[in-house]
């Protein structure tokens, strides 16, 4: 996940998660949804949404933690 950038996209999520009790993580369409999954470890549960634009696949977005 982003492997290219400062820790990748596991280093991003790291810091946050230190900021903020709930997170919305728009990521690109290329993730590895069983690492999205993997990363809900700390918070018990994930929804995540395909994002679709003119029918097709563009983006997904993971939602961690208690989004009501």
């Amino acid at each position: 996940m982003c492997e290219n950038y400062f820790g990748g996209g596991f280093g991003i999520f790291d810091i946050v998660k230190t900021i903020a009790p709930n997170i919305a993580f728009h990521m690109p369409k290329t993730t590895n949804i069983l690492e999205c999954m993997w990363l809900a470890k700390d918070f018990g549960k994930v929804e995540i949404q395909q994002n679709i634009i003119n029918g097709r696949l563009n983006s997904i977005t993971a939602f961690y933690g208690d989004f009501h």
